[in-house]
């Protein structure tokens, strides 16, 4: 028995006949503590930027394939053609592995875009006792921090060249990451149930931040 585990695009090969996992059973057991493990990296990459771990936890499906969904799959192509420099490349030679290291990688380019800009004068980073003192503390709902990090990220959309970068890449737009907190807590969420078929087939529903999703994952990848 083999089992392959891939995050967001899990992919699950076990050569037994279709059943529904016990929760005590250790593909399950495995499955259930990769998602934790994702969870996890991908909570302090928001803020690092440090995608080096994603290799633990995601892997592309050499079957190729990602959401079955057109739209997004061309979206999520251009973001890796973007990221590996092959404009050539098409839907079935990528995977989640490189989508999510795309991801980062701009993320990545923007900060440092960010930075400079900074440096050269070309913007003026914004002050967090400003932005405290500019609302009326019995109003205020939001966080100094989140707020600072908003006001960053609009700053760094009036960049020609981040403009530009956003158009090869295909992102609509990308948030700078805020101050790491002292503890990071990543999302929660509750297995209902997994099964799996003898056509490498699962499907898992869970709740993930008090929503019930439920994957369906097959040869094309993940239906959300």
């Amino acid at each position: 028995m083999a089992v392959v585990l891939i995050i967001v695009a899990i992919i699950i090969i076990i050569n037994r006949p279709g059943k529904n996992l016990a929760s005590s059973d250790p593909d399950y057991v495995a499955i259930e503590n990769t998602l934790r493990s994702y969870l996890g990296i991908e909570a302090e990459a928001n803020f690092t930027l440090d995608d080096s771990r994603l290799v633990e936890v995601l892997a592309n499906d050499p079957r190729g394939g990602l959401f079955g969904n057109d739209r997004m799959n061309e979206r999520l192509l251009k973001s890796v053609q973007w990221f590996k420099k092959n404009p050539d490349l098409i839907v079935d030679q990528i995977g989640l592995l490189d989508v999510r290291q795309a991801f980062y990688a701009f993320r990545r380019q923007a900060k440092q875009m960010y930075d400079d800009a900074i440096a050269q004068g070309k913007l003026t980073a914004p002050d967090m006792d400003q932005i405290i003192a500019s609302v009326d503390p019995h109003e205020y709902v939001g966080t100094p921090e989140v707020d600072l990090t908003a006001n960053a990220t609009w700053l760094l959309e009036t960049l020609p060249e981040y403009k530009a970068m956003l158009q090869a890449a295909g992102y609509d737009g990308v948030s700078l990451p805020g101050p790491r907190p002292e503890k990071i807590i990543p999302p929660s969420f509750t297995i209902e149930s997994i099964s799996i078929d003898n056509d490498w087939r699962m499907r898992m529903e869970f709740i993930w931040v008090k929503k019930l999703i439920s994957f369906l994952l097959n040869k094309t990848g993940t239906g959300f």
